[in-house]
C-alpha cells in the first residue's frame, strides 16, 4: 500500500498579514497530482488543517475541495485528526456519513478511540487516529492521574486505544511534539517546555509514525516523522525543502516527494542608501522583508520599497541612538515561545518575572485564543 504524509496545512492562514488562500489552492493541485503520479492508496493528514477553529467560508471550500477531489476524484482513503489550530467538533462533523466516501476524522478524544483497519491487494493496513490532547482531557476521560503530555500519552496508548495489531502493519496519526523535534517560527503554540514534551519511545511499537504540529519536516526516534508544512508560513521557514512523504507499507521504505513553492520568501539586510538603490536596480514580485541597519527609513523610503516590492511584507531599521535600548528584531520575536512573550512582557511593564501560576494561566490563554475561543 502506498499513502502519503502531509500535515500542518492551515488552510487560511496569514502570512504577516499577506493571505495565502491562492497559494494554497495551487498546493491542493500538487497534492492531488502527486496522488495520481505515485499512485497513492490513503493520505495522511496529521492535524491543523485549518489555521483557525472559526475560519471564513472560501477556506471551507478549500477544504471542501481537497477532500472531494481525494476521496471521490481520486478513490483514495484520507485519514484526518484535528491539531490544536483545528475546530475538534466542527472538523469530525457527519464523521458517520464521511466514512462513506472515504474520509475519517478523529476530532476529540471523547468521541472514543479510531481503529481503521484497511485491506487492500491481500495486505492489511491497521491506521490508529489520536488527535490532540492535553493532560486535563486525559484526567476526565480516563479518571487517571496525568500529570504532563507524557504520562496522558502513556495512559492513552496503554488503556484508552486498541494495541497494534500483530503480524499486520500499525500506522499511528499523532499530533504532538516528540522531544527531539525542531521548532520553526510559525510553530506559534509549540510549547518548549518538558510539560509539554514526550518521548519518541512510547510510540515505539507502531510501523511508522505520522506527526503533526511542528513546521519543519524531520525524523525524530526510529520511527515517527514530521512531514512539516508543505509551504513555508514564516522566514524561519525560507530554505526548507517543502515536501510530501511516501510509505510503501510493504518494505516501509520513505521516499521524499519535493513540493514546489508557488513564492519566494527573501530577506535583505543593508545600510538604507544600499537598499534603496537595489530596489531601483532590482525590483521583484517576491515577499520581502527588508532590514535598515544604519538609520531610521522615511515615509519617501517606504514609498519607494513598496513600489518596487509590491509584495513587501515589513521594512524595519534596527539602527537605535546611543544609549537607547535595541528592540527584539522580528526574527527574534518570531522564535519567543509565549512563556519568554510573558517573561518580556512583565520585565518591561513591571521589572518582574512572572509566576509559574501566570505562567499556567497565559499558555491556556494562548491555546484558547488560538482555537478562535477568544475571537
Amino acid at each position: 500500500m502506498r499513502i502519503l504524509h502531509t500535515s500542518d496545512l492551515h488552510l487560511g492562514i496569514s502570512l504577516m498579514g499577506r493571505s495565502l488562500l491562492e497559494h494554497q489552492r495551487y498546493l491542493i493541485e500538487e497534492l492531488a497530482k502527486t496522488v495520481r503520479q505515485e499512485r497513492i492508496d490513503a493520505v495522511l493528514i496529521s492535524g491543523d488543517l485549518f489555521d483557525r477553529s472559526v475560519v471564513a467560508a472560501e477556506v471551507i471550500e478549500l477544504y471542501n475541495e481537497l477532500v472531494t477531489r481525494l476521496c471521490i476524484g481520486r478513490g483514495v482513503k484520507v485519514f484526518a485528526i484535528a491539531g490544536n489550530h483545528d475546530g475538534a467538533e466542527r472538523l469530525a462533523s457527519c464523521s458517520a456519513l464521511l466514512e462513506q466516501a472515504g474520509l475519517y476524522v478523529a476530532g476529540r478524544l471523547r468521541e472514543g478511540p479510531r481503529h481503521i483497519r484497511l485491506e487492500q491487494r491481500g495486505e492489511a493496513v491497521n491506521f490508529f487516529l489520536l488527535p490532540y490532547f492535553n493532560p486535563d482531557e486525559v484526567r476526565s476521560l480516563t479518571g487517571k492521574p496525568a500529570r504532563d503530555m507524557q504520562e496522558a500519552l502513556q495512559i492513552l496508548l496503554a488503556d484508552w486505544m486498541p494495541a497494534p495489531v500483530p503480524e499486520e502493519r500499525n500506522i499511528l496519526l499523532a499530533h504532538l511534539f516528540v522531544r527531539g523535534g525542531v521548532t520553526a517560527g510559525s510553530d506559534r503554540t509549540a510549547v518548549i517546555g518538558g510539560a509539554a514534551v514526550v518521548g519518541a519511545q512510547s510510540v515505539e511499537a507502531f510501523d511508522y509514525v505520522a506527526l503533526g504540529h511542528l513546521h519543519a519536516p524531520q525524523k525524530v526516534g526510529k520511527n515517527a516523522y514530521y512531514s512539516g508544512t508543505p509551504l513555508p508560513y514564516s522566514f524561519s521557514e525560507k530554505d526548507h525543502q517543502k515536501r510530501f512523504l511516501v510509505l510503501d507499507t510493504e518494505d516501509l521504505s520513505l521516499r521524499e516527494i519535493p513540493v514546489h513553492v508557488p513564492y519566494c520568501l527573501r530577506e535583505e539586510r543593508g545600510t538604507l542608501e544600499m537598499l534603496k538603490r537595489q530596489a531601483e536596480e532590482h525590483p521583484s514580485q517576491d515577499y520581502l522583508r527588508l532590514e535598515v541597519t544604519d538609520t531610521h527609513i522615511a515615509k519617501e523610503d517606504y514609498e519607494l520599497f513598496r513600489s518596487a516590492y509590491p509584495n513587501l511584507l515589513l521594512a524595519y531599521s534596527s539602527a537605535y541612538a546611543p544609549g537607547e535600548e535595541a528592540a527584539l528584531s522580528p526574527e527574534q520575536v518570531e522564535q519567543l515561545s509565549a512563556e519568554a512573550i510573558l517573561q518580556e512582557f512583565l520585565q518591561e511593564q513591571e521589572g518582574r518575572d512572572p509566576s509559574q501560576e501566570e505562567v499556567q494561566w497565559f499558555l491556556r490563554a494562548m491555546e484558547q485564543a488560538e482555537k478562535g475561543a477568544l475571537l
